[in-house]
């Protein structure tokens, strides 16, 4: 019940309520590829429904450009960060439930399926947004690094930022940076015109926020 009434849970489902995700076919399947064994039938025959029903650009290339979360290439990696529909963070979540321990209050609101992939998760006790898993180093010790079942998390947003919102916090800033000109739409494998997306290296000085 405690969960039900909390303030991190109820920003999600207005998030979700407005905008459920980014339904996009690729993800599915990589879902259904992944993690067949975890998911119970009937969350199974929705990602089928969901691999044939959803977006998917004939080339496959532009599906993995499309991340509201942002992106970059750097060397050899490629990352691209997208909002899940709720399917895919049933999935997801259940998934680091049976394999990683991870506990009940821990929601995957968003991944990465790139080169490094990567999770977005929302705690709902505390309202925390964290990124993992991650590979402790001294540098980031200093950080806020959470211990989620087997999984090791970081916290997204300074240390600094009131706690309780940062789901709401990341999403302002990410809007604020792009009506600010900070980030781009722009290919994300430059040359290439069919990688376009919002790329994560700033184009112009961050305004004064108060994640800053």
């Amino acid at each position: 019940e405690g969960l039900q009434a909390s303030e991190p849970l109820l920003a999600y489902r207005l998030l979700s309520a407005v905008h459920d995700g980014q339904r996009v076919a690729s993800d599915a399947v990589t879902a259904l590829r992944q993690l067949r064994d975890f998911v119970d039938p009937d969350l199974r025959q929705a990602l089928h429904a969901a691999a044939s029903g959803w977006y998917s650009h004939p080339s496959g290339w532009e599906d993995e450009c499309l991340g509201l979360g942002g992106g970059f290439s750097a060397y050899s990696n490629f990352a691209c960060l997208r909002l899940l529909p709720l399917p895919l963070v049933a999935a997801w979540t259940g998934f680091l439930r049976a394999q990683s321990g991870l506990p009940e209050r821990f929601l995957v609101v968003a991944a990465c399926f790139g080169d490094a992939p990567r999770l977005l998760l929302s705690d709902l006790a505390s309202g925390d947004l964290l990124l993992g898993p991650i590979s402790p180093t001294p540098h980031l010790e200093a950080r806020q690094v959470v211990a989620a079942g087997n999984l090791r998390l970081l916290r997204v947003v300074p240390a600094s930022a009131p706690r309780g919102r940062d789901l709401l916090l990341w999403l302002e800033e990410l809007g604020r940076r792009l009506e600010g000109g900070v980030y781009l739409a722009s290919p994300l494998e430059p040359p290439d015109p069919r990688s376009v997306g919002i790329c994560l290296f700033p184009q112009a000085r961050s305004p004064e926020t108060a994640l800053e």
